[in-house]
């Protein structure tokens, strides 16, 4: 094509090869390497020339609006070498938020509240997603010593330890975490309100996860609603294998029984989280103000008044 500047000679090849290149963006979410692949495939089949560069290429990608791109900044100020402070990627134009957020890393998915609201366990709207990829393996220790009263009772005075890194782009909160391994227990392809399939924690590790981060979960009278939403689906039994399984360090056992108990589960299903008796006090939340909580002692647990 005389005449043609070369920039408008990579346009006219790239427009030649659009449906072909719509193809090839088989994912929702891409990063810049990606793209540089996707490029180098299908360069010679495009008929693209080697001078025509990634940015050139990608530019082309949004301003046709084949997908869009996001910027997402980290909110936390700490320091972390893991969590970049800024993260850059292109997304389908339909792309939903629960897309971009599991985008975001591979093998991540939804937990806590986001979990919840895909199994229709809550109706708030999930402006803030959660996203936990496991960390990797690591040897269990065997806890041989009891866990000490006053231990618990320093951990839980203070407000929860914030986990994970918040990152913003507009509107849209992504809070990725990284959970202690448990080789992706009850992970599961969950359809959606929206229809489609994301990666998400069962029912039942999605209600143990909720009682273990209140905070992560719009906070722990939501989480009661969330057991009462459950009562028809969930197995106890399930729910007690899967906490067994979990080791958890505090007795969460405690929390989950008098959440059941007290959202009307019948008798027998929760009094199962009754074995071996309890060895300590334990607390449904962090920070509960003294003059602000109540105390069962068929459970053993402070709890919030009101609840």
């Amino acid at each position: 094509m005389p005449g043609l500047r070369r920039e408008q000679l990579w346009t006219v090849r790239l427009r030649d090869a659009r449906s072909e290149i719509a193809t090839r963006l088989s994912l929702n979410v891409f990063r810049e390497n990606d793209l540089e692949k996707i490029l180098a495939e299908g360069r010679s089949e495009w008929r693209l020339p080697q001078t025509l560069y990634l940015d050139f290429f990608v530019d082309y990608l949004v301003k046709t609006k084949l997908l869009r791109k996001l910027i997402f900044t980290r909110q936390a100020e700490r320091s972390a070498v893991s969590y970049p402070a800024e993260l850059k990627i292109y997304v389908k134009p339909n792309a939903s938020p629960f897309d971009i957020a599991l985008g975001l890393r591979p093998g991540s998915f939804l937990s806590h509240l986001s979990a919840a609201y895909v199994h229709g366990l809550t109706e708030l709207l999930p402006r803030t997603i959660y996203v936990n990829k496991e960390q990797s393996a690591k040897a269990l220790n065997e806890r041989s010593a009891k866990l000490a009263q006053q231990s618990i009772d320093d951990a839980f005075s203070k407000a929860a330890r914030r986990s994970g890194f918040a990152y913003t782009s507009d509107d849209l909160v992504l809070v990725l975490l990284a959970g202690q391994n448990s080789g992706n227990l009850d992970i599961l392809d969950i359809s959606g309100p929206d229809g489609n399939n994301y990666a998400t924690t069962s029912l039942e590790r999605t209600l143990i996860d909720c009682t273990v981060r209140p905070s992560q979960a719009g906070g722990i009278h939501e989480v009661k609603n969330m057991y009462e939403a459950a009562r028809e689906r969930v197995s106890v039994r399930r729910l007690r294998k899967l906490l067994n399984d979990l080791h958890f360090i505090y007795p969460y056992r405690q929390s989950i029984g008098f959440l059941l108990e007290h959202t009307g589960y019948p008798e027998p299903r929760s009094h199962t989280f009754k074995q071996p008796p309890f060895e300590n006090d334990f607390y449904l939340d962090y920070a509960i103000p003294k003059e602000r909580r109540e105390y069962s002692s068929d459970w053993r647990l402070y709890f919030p008044k009101g609840l």
